[in-house]
């Protein structure tokens, strides 16, 4: 195992493996749910209907969907489509790396995928975010190898021109920031083409090839563009700092070793630069280009317009920060190879403790315990009714199919908690469940249920609750 091979195939088996660990310990959540929900619809006719729902292109969901058809929508199954991705992109940042620079950056950048706290715990997420950081590490990689070539005055490789093509269309119809992403490499070489003199026609048919295939999606595109998102707000300062720990951590231990790291690396290199020297990291600001222009576009847009900036979506750009990253480390005085594996293990081991102890990861609950909230409710020995209001009810329908307890949730309509109108929402049922998870459970509302149901049980779980209710004797 001593070859760089070896070492991929060492890094990309151990990083599948941990990323196994716990991989249903927690309840999925509510945007999970909402995965889950599009994974389980009959035919495409009701998946394209529950999707229009939402604000997000179809293929991570159609994929999600094909694999439960064949291996089931249990939470382990659901969650290993994210494990099958975010493993996928460890070899995939590895070919980059080694595209970039060589050797030692590819290896230490598919260490970093490997074996880092954010690509692990998005991995174990039954949302698109694995499948953004493959992709992104495949379209800077394809765009990096039609760049430079254009620069040495040589013809871009066909492979790369096909590649930048289907990697960035499908980029596009898996998530918006894809889209963007992928449009914006697209021009880059498109442009540079036209200035260098070569693969002119070539770019514009990888522009057109993008363009004509997303034509099908245009119009929910277009109508979906100026849908209001009450989960993502204006930008503020600490939002658009957020960009750094969605890459490394959010425990500030760990992102004073990164900041530690690039500055003695910035240290390093400016006393190795010979007086009256002139060094143009050319490589390293194309990696800073890949994660900051389309940063700054969405903050710019969020800021002046309707918002779309949520710092996870950056994750497509994830690949480029860790090359750096890797660059920063390799810039460092290591005296061997030893010391820097050691280095890197200590800063591994370290960062996942600072998680456990900070955040209570891996120790207590972080995400909405629906689950658990499920499990009270569908009483092994209970026949009561269980309400649930709007998005909820999808929630817990889910584990309530398992346990075989589906069949008796309800849902009430959001306007009658709106209203705080009790005979809306429950009708003249005289016992029940109410369950609560993302659906706010509004203090007017819980007023009115109050006034007319005693609380007979009300067990919390974080961000989910289920509420045992009996109708209080008439005076």
């Amino acid at each position: 195992m001593r070859t760089p091979l070896g070492g991929l195939i060492l890094l990309t088996v151990a990083g599948f493996l941990v990323r196994l660990i716990g991989l249903t310990r927690e309840s999925l959540w509510n945007d999970e749910l909402f995965t889950a929900a599009l994974a389980r619809t009959p035919d495409l006719n009701a998946f394209f209907g529950r999707l229009g729902q939402d604000v997000h292109p179809p293929l991570y969901f159609l994929l999600v969907r094909a694999w439960a058809q064949v291996f089931g929508d249990s939470e382990f199954s659901l969650r290993f489509t994210s494990v099958l991705f975010s493993t996928a992109a460890i070899p995939a940042v590895y070919w980059l790396g080694r595209r970039m620079f060589g050797i030692r950056e590819a290896l230490v950048v598919a260490a970093l995928t490997a074996f880092s706290f954010q690509p692990i715990y998005y991995a174990q997420e039954l949302r698109a975010y694995a499948l953004m950081t493959l992709l992104g590490a495949l379209m800077t990689g394809f765009g990096y190898g039609i760049l430079r070539a254009l620069k040495d005055g040589d013809s871009p490789k066909r492979a790369d021109w096909i590649g930048l093509a289907l990697v960035a269309l499908a980029s596009a119809y898996t998530h918006y920031f894809g889209l963007l992403y992928g449009a914006l490499m697209v021009v880059a070489v498109g442009v540079y083409a036209f200035i260098r003199g070569k693969g002119r026609m070539e770019a514009l048919g990888v522009a057109a090839f993008c363009a004509v295939g997303y034509l099908p999606w245009l119009p929910s595109l277009i109508k979906t563009s100026g849908k209001q998102t009450t989960w993502i707000q204006k930008p503020t300062p600490g939002t658009i700092l957020e960009i750094a720990p969605v890459y490394f951590s959010y425990v500030v231990s760990t992102l004073l070793i990164v900041a530690l790291v690039f500055g003695a690396a910035l240290y390093v290199r400016f006393r190795q630069s010979k007086p009256g020297e002139k060094r143009v990291y050319q490589r390293e600001l194309f990696l800073a280009a890949v994660i900051l222009i389309p940063f700054a576009i969405v903050v710019g847009k969020s800021m002046v317009s309707l918002p779309v900036y949520t710092p996870r979506n950056m994750l497509i750009a994830l690949p480029a920060a860790y090359i750096l990253f890797a660059r920063a480390i390799l810039t460092l005085p290591w005296r061997s190879s030893s010391g820097l594996i050691a280095g890197l293990a200590v800063f591994f081991v370290s960062s996942h403790m600072a998680q456990i102890q900070r955040q209570g990861y891996f120790v207590q609950p972080t995400k909405a315990q629906v689950r658990e909230a499920a499990d009270v409710v569908s009483g092994k020995d209970s026949s009561l009714p269980v309400f649930a209001c709007a998005w909820d009810y999808e929630n817990f329908e889910y584990y309530m199919r398992y346990w075989g307890s589906a069949g008796r949730l309800r849902e009430f309509p959001e306007k009658a908690q709106k209203d705080a109108d009790v005979a809306a929402a429950f009708g003249n049922e005289p016992e029940f469940w109410l369950a609560i998870s993302n659906v706010e459970y509004r203090p007017e509302f819980q007023k009115a249920v109050e006034m007319t149901y005693e609380v007979v049980k009300d067990k919390r779980f974080l961000m989910a609750r289920a509420i045992h209710l009996r109708r209080k004797p008439q005076p």
